[in-house]
């Protein structure tokens, strides 16, 4: 009920904040397990997802939110679970692992921080062991245009450019080793690099 409700009521401060597009959304399946890769300008990013995207989203977000009154307990009752950062969390995962497994959505920006410059940084590893031992496909995302949120009194124009999904299985196999795991994520981090070529 409380994601719905954010859902509709940020959905009425961007219609005044942003002009945002959204490419082959029709690539969102309707049902199994899926795990969004995106890349990270702002903190309108996963606002921006869990607007315009048809499916409920879980997300992993650094566990300092969490410490923050009011926000924490919020966005802990819409499906958004801490991460600690610099470090392996097994928690972190074993809770993405959980989601995957019940059907369900997960959002990870793999870069692990915001981008200040725009460029894609390095992603950081796991997100395909995750994938893997979740049995999901992953969608690698394209988000252009977020950083431009209330930068000035003209709408900012976002576009979200969502990619073909890469099934680990079918490219390598049932069981990845650790260097093909790392192949991937640097097969996935191209992924989202060509969604943001102009």
């Amino acid at each position: 009920m409380l994601y719905k409700f954010l859902k509709y009521l940020f959905r009425l401060i961007l219609f005044f904040l942003a002009k945002v597009e959204v490419k082959n959304i029709d690539r969102i399946p309707i049902q199994d397990p899926v795990l969004l890769a995106c890349n990270h300008l702002s903190f309108w990013d996963p606002v921006i997802l869990g607007v315009f995207l048809p499916r409920k989203l879980h997300f992993m977000a650094k566990e300092e939110l969490f410490k923050i009154f009011l926000v924490g307990s919020v966005i802990r009752r819409v499906g958004t679970f801490p991460v600690k950062r610099g470090a392996a969390d097994r928690n972190a995962i074993r809770e993405s692992i959980k989601i995957l497994k019940e059907g369900k959505v997960l959002c990870i920006f793999p870069e692990g921080t915001r981008s200040k410059t725009g460029e894609l940084l390095d992603f950081q590893p796991g997100i395909t062991l995750i994938a893997q031992k979740g049995s999901a496909s992953i969608i690698p995302i394209g988000i252009k245009g977020t950083n431009k949120i209330l930068s000035s009194i003209i709408p900012a124009k976002i576009q979200v450019n969502i990619g073909e999904p890469l099934y680990l299985d079918k490219i390598y196999g049932n069981k990845l080793s650790g260097e093909q795991l790392e192949k991937a994520t640097e097969l996935l981090h191209e992924k989202v690099k060509d969604l943001l070529t102009p």
